[in-house]
């Protein structure tokens, strides 16, 4: 009979993670059982805390196991064990294959420390004019599915540029049109001399018309 058990390490064992998937794996082969495979998977939050912990690892292995009765003794040895928090074992055959993709080996204290301090990689200013050069010959060269070339990078900065200074030569001609239209609209004042001829005008009418 194949079996499956789950069991979990919680977070402040992470160091000892190892040895103690190594204690289980011992318990089952003295317990007359024989692993087949196994998953194990990266720290996940706990859906409450245990021993005031809320994470964990959760690892799992099938094995097989012809006489039963070495369960309970299996069982025993797992509940003397402290470092493992929880465990539970079912048969295999009721429940779905083991999906390895989703498992990942969590990172030892020393890969973490490694990747810390691994320095970052940046990418110069070569590898940046390389890509731009490269992705403007792409762009010239590529063809539409029309046949139609699809135009260069530098000719579209170009094109814009142009309409950019294009729209504003066309502002600045709107903006004079605009200021000449409201000096037209501008009332024309009457000088001075001009209301002096006016008044005298009205005196030589009416000097004409008393005679």
């Amino acid at each position: 009979m194949n079996y499956e058990i789950n069991f979990l390490i919680l977070q402040s064992q992470t160091e000892n993670i190892p040895q103690l998937r190594k204690k289980v794996k011992d318990l089952i082969k003295k317990n007359e059982g024989t692993i087949t495979d196994e998953l194990v998977y990266q720290k996940r939050k706990l859906a409450f805390e245990i021993k005031h912990e809320q994470y964990g690892f959760y690892t799992v292995y099938r094995f097989d196991l012809e006489d039963g009765t070495k369960l309970k003794d299996l069982t025993k040895d797992l509940n003397l064990e402290k470092g493992v928090a929880r465990h539970i074992i079912v048969k295999s055959n009721e429940i779905p294959k083991l999906q390895k993709e989703i498992g990942k080996a969590p990172k030892t204290e020393e890969e973490r420390k490694v990747e810390k301090n691994a320095p970052k990689k940046k990418i110069g200013k070569k590898v940046l004019d390389d890509i731009s050069k490269e992705t403007t010959a792409n762009a010239s060269n590529k063809k539409s599915k029309s046949g139609v070339k699809t135009p260069s990078i530098e000719k579209v900065v170009k094109t814009k540029t142009e309409l950019d200074k294009a729209e504003i030569t066309e502002d600045k001609k709107e903006g004079k049109k605009e200021e000449k239209i409201i000096a037209k609209k501008k009332p024309t004042k009457v000088t001075k001399k001009e209301e002096i001829s006016m008044d005298d005008l009205d005196k030589k009418l009416d000097e004409i018309l008393d005679i």
